[in-house]
């Protein structure tokens, strides 16, 4: 049994996580500057975590959940964990571990199949201790005295296994574990993080296998921790006022998150009525929480069972006119007075102007309930932070995460693959050497292995996540030549430099030289300079780091002639003859496939689908092209159906049975006829829910195509999706930003726009009767309604009609105000009078893309909505991660090579294309 340590190492028994990755630096996102209160959260889920390792004493090894542990490391430091006595940190693959420390703490999901991995270390563990101790007591029993050191061994201490689990227990899980024969020796507990920020405009309830859950599974605990989180981030910035929801698990959501509401006021309305001595009285219902992340009572001054101990230890002391527990000379002998709502009401204590100074989120109910005298009408307490939810169901656009991400930041997705925590890491050719060796062997190039991490802090990666890949190259670009230019200017002040000499004139004279040394620079000019020259140069950072990224991306997306591999190019040109379908782009029209025929653009397609296979490109690739193909042309005619079924079997194995069979349930894979029968799914009569999904979904996206004009015919007219100026820092010679349209987040994907970002315009734009037509093509129901409070006391949770006249408003009076400046395109994003654009949160149920989160700053930047978006998701994939969900054991197949290089002597190209 081999021990597994943190990413995979080869000898993780004593791998650490600071020599493996930047642990230290993650929790350095910026969040004061978001739309809501996202630091809050982040302060209160580090909390709660160090509140959790806290509670376990002494030295401890920490083993993570793979997918939950970039989350959490983004919420401390190293540092703190080792002030936390935490020794090594290990992910959870399985295998066992040598650890000397005490405490060995495990924070995962409640997934079955972990639950094995935990058992199978557990198990490992003590195992490995109790042979070791055998053979410390037989050397003992043999005669091995001290005076005999090397074969005498000393016992080793059993550890305690703690197990916390994000962000609730799961009985199942237990089942499971008392099943394997180790929950005897588990502790087990409950640690609350639900919603992580990852950037300033983007959180997310780590659920990485939600869609699958959902889709093939049929599992729908995913749902009732996407409704909590949403839930708990209400009482942190206010409940929201308007919700909007369109597909099947975004209703379940909104219903979840509505019955949470009306549990947690009916909490909090017992917890007015409770007497003192109530022993099991739950109060607001965290009693039980704040047990489990803090491990003791004792270590919580404010806990309800210390208020219960000090009203039993005072009430004997009460006696006539003491005026503590009575002030009206009685005495109760020991007896509670009344609820304790009463009688904080009556008694003034310092605890009482303890909790006032705790601000409550306005809007929220603690403000409704503290001014029930005055909290009627349309919230008349304050403005929460954010304006309206809207919840987006994966399964209602499954075709733009098959799509390739054309953005920046999306094709680094694409092509490098994102690893926990933002961080990239690919090989890169460079110069083997300096000046001197370059002029004797120019084709002497060596391979280096660049890591990064891509985020907000980085200033020219947050200018350029969000452009088109071809404009972000023309930003590198000018940053490069303006700091080429910068160089020849300061060298040119120092007399030892002109222009002529760069172009290799000898006809310099003497006159031009003076010139240039009366303009010389500044001592500070300079070393500001040389300071920016630093900081772009150096390896791993800067404007280096990123021109060696667009090499890498366009080297991998070059294409070539080789056989074994499929050009970029062709996969771009495939996707977009999906998008067209058989009819083509005809403007706004409706374009439908009519019955079973299937024209030019299916033939192409499923041509070089099948020549695919024949080059054995990696399975992931067909898969997702052949999903995409199923979902625009409405599925595969039998006969190609059972074809391409039978040639990937013979191409990649008996495996692959399985993967095609959870595409099918998925609804990824069903042919034609199907669509029109109404049965699909895996061929059986009991899947004819999932057979009515399937259809509604294809059909609709058919349907949809030109009504929502998801397809763009001319790219050159939505312009080229660079952020405005205050953003990215371009230069255009003083002229406005162009004026966009709708289609101009159709740069994200080279000519389509996500139908996810065409329903969530479709809601901020106005009520939903005006698209309620085409809503219904989509797959799920749509529903809208207000957040309100009942009209006879106005505390009591309510769900009332849709009001949004007040939203409209302020979107009319924050919209966007440009003053383009003289000396350049300096333009800054103002609103009238100072007023606040109202915010939108739109939650993906089942993943969002990179490129979508880039659609939706697009529009908020550009298309004058007056709107600020903040983007929140189970997870963030994309196509690849799509079909990974589907397959059960990824070591039955090749992995994408990520890592290959492209060289100019040879003919193959790299990475995932």
């Amino acid at each position: 049994r081999g021990a597994r340590g943190l990413l995979g190492c080869a000898h993780p028994r004593s791998a650490r996580v600071s020599q493996t990755r930047p642990v230290a630096a993650m929790a350095s996102v910026d969040l004061s500057s978001s739309s809501i209160n996202l630091q809050k959260v982040r302060d209160d889920a580090a909390g709660n975590l160090i509140n959790a390792l806290e509670s376990r004493a002494g030295r401890k090894a920490l083993v993570l959940d793979p997918k939950l542990g970039p989350p959490l490391m983004s919420l401390v430091n190293m540092q703190t964990l080792k002030g936390l006595e935490v020794d090594k940190l290990y992910y959870l693959q399985g295998g066992t571990l040598e650890t000397s420390c005490q405490e060995v703490v495990f924070i995962i999901r409640p997934r079955l199949e972990l639950m094995h991995k935990l058992a199978e270390v557990v198990l490992g563990i003590r195992e490995d201790i109790n042979s070791h101790n055998q053979h410390a007591n037989a050397n003992v029993a043999a005669g091995n005295r001290p005076g005999n050191r090397t074969l005498l061994r000393t016992k080793k201490r059993m550890p305690t296994f703690t197990v916390f689990t994000v962000p609730r227990t799961s009985d199942a899980c237990a089942t499971i574990l008392k099943h394997l024969g180790v929950y005897e020796h588990l502790v087990m507990r409950k640690l609350e993080i639900d919603a992580v920020p990852v950037e300033r405009d983007v959180f997310l309830v780590e659920h990485g296998n939600a869609w699958r859950d959902l889709a093939v599974e049929r599992d729908t605990s995913s749902l009732f921790d996407t409704a909590r989180a949403l839930h708990e981030l209400q009482q942190k910035i206010g409940e929201i006022p308007l919700v909007f929801g369109k597909g099947t698990a975004a209703k379940e959501v909104a219903e979840i998150m509505e019955r949470l509401r009306r549990e947690r006021f009916a909490a909090k309305e017992r917890g007015r009525d409770r007497w003192p001595n109530d022993a099991n009285a739950d109060g607001d219902g965290k009693e039980s929480v704040e047990d489990d992340a803090s491990g003791s009572d004792d270590d919580d001054e404010d806990s309800p069972r210390d208020s219960q101990r000090d009203s039993s230890e005072e009430a004997p002391d009460s006696a006539p006119f003491s005026k503590k527990r009575t002030d009206w000379g009685m005495d109760h002998g020991g007896l509670p007075v009344g609820p304790d709502g009463w009688t904080k009401t009556k008694t003034k204590t310092k605890t009482k102007t303890k909790t006032k100074k705790e601000e409550a989120p306005p809007g929220s109910f603690s403000v409704r309930v503290e001014n029930r005298e005055t909290a009627f009408g349309d919230l008349p307490t304050g403005t929460p932070q954010a304006d309206m939810l809207l919840l987006i169901d994966r399964d209602v656009d499954m075709v733009t995460p098959l799509c390739t991400q054309t953005t920046y930041e999306g094709l680094i997705d694409e092509v490098l693959g994102f690893s926990g925590g933002g961080l990239v890491s690919f090989e890169h050719l460079s110069d083997a050497a300096g000046d001197a060796e370059r002029t004797t062997s120019s084709d002497t190039k060596t391979s280096s292995t660049v890591k990064a991490r891509l985020d907000s802090t980085d200033r020219l990666f947050r200018e350029i996540r969000d452009l088109n890949f071809g404009d972000a190259c023309v930003v590198l670009k000018e940053k490069s030549s303006a700091m080429q230019r910068e160089y020849r200017e300061m060298r040119a002040s120092a007399g030892g430099y002109s222009e002529a000499q760069d172009g290799n004139n000898t006809n310099t004279n003497t006159a031009e030289n003076s010139s240039h040394k009366k303009t010389q620079m500044s001592v500070s000019e300079i070393g500001g300079f040389v300071k920016k020259m630093t900081q772009n140069v150096k390896p791993g950072a800067g404007l280096s780091l990123h021109t060696a990224i667009a090499g890498r991306l366009l080297a991998s997306t070059r294409g070539n002639k080789h056989w074994q591999r499929v050009r970029f190019g062709e996969v771009l040109d495939s996707e977009r003859l999906c998008m067209e379908g058989d009819g083509g782009v005809l403007g706004g029209t409706n374009l439908t496939v009519a019955g079973n025929s299937f024209g030019s653009n299916f033939n192409t397609v499923y041509e070089r689908l099948t020549l695919m296979i024949f080059r054995e490109c990696n399975v992931r690739r067909v898969a997702r092209l052949l999903a995409l193909v199923c979902l625009t042309f409405g599925g595969l005619p039998p006969k190609r159906f059972d074809e391409i079924r039978k040639e990937m079997t013979h191409q990649y194995g008996p495996p692959t049975l399985l993967l095609l069979l959870h595409m099918e349930q998925a609804g990824l894979l069903f042919r034609s006829e199907e669509r029109h029968s109404g049965s699909a799914g895996a061929g059986h009569k009991s899947s004819s829910k999932n057979a009515a999904a399937v259809k509604k979904r294809t059909e609709g996206f058919m349907n949809t195509r030109g009504k929502l004009k998801l397809v763009v015919d001319d790219t050159s007219s939505f312009g080229d999706g660079r952020s405005d100026a205050s953003s990215s820092g371009i230069d255009r010679k003083g002229a406005p930003p162009p004026k966009r349209d709708i289609g101009g987040v159709a740069f994200a994907h080279s000519g389509y726009c996500p139908i996810s970002v065409r329903v969530a315009l479709s809601a901020v734009d106005g009520s939903w009767k005006k698209t309620e037509e085409t809503l219904r093509l989509l797959p799920g129901p749509h529903f809208s309604y207000t957040q309100s409070f009942s009209d006879d006391d106005g505390v009591t949770p309510n769900v009332g009609a849709i009001n949004r006249d007040w939203f409209d408003v302020r979107r009319s009076n924050a919209q966007v105000v440009r003053r383009d400046t003289a000396g350049g395109n300096t333009s800054q994003a103002q609103t009238p009078q100072g007023k606040k654009k109202p915010v939108v949160i739109v939650f993906f149920v089942g993943g969002v893309t990179r490129a979508e989160i880039s659609c939706f700053r697009f529009a908020s930047r550009h298309m004058s909505l007056g709107i600020d978006f903040v983007i929140g998701a189970t997870s963030i994939t994309n196509g690849f991660g799509v079909v990974d969900s589907l397959i059960d054991d990824e070591r039955v197949f090749d992995a994408l090579d990520r890592n290959a290089l492209v060289s100019e002597s040879d003919n193959r190209v790299g990475s995932a294309y």
